[in-house]
């Protein structure tokens, strides 16, 4: 998955295709979470 500003990745391995795509979505949807944190307390920091 893309943005502007970042490339997010996941990658996973097991004899069951399924179960290997819910992995990836696991930490692909992790990752999101995290920038979405990340540039909102970057907007709070430069709006206070």
């Amino acid at each position: 998955m893309q943005t502007r500003r970042l490339t997010i990745h996941g990658r996973e391995e097991t004899s069951d295709l399924y179960a290997a795509i819910d992995l990836v979505m696991d930490k692909v949807e992790q990752q999101v979470r995290k920038y979405k944190t990340k540039t909102r307390l970057q907007r709070r920091r430069v709006k206070g």
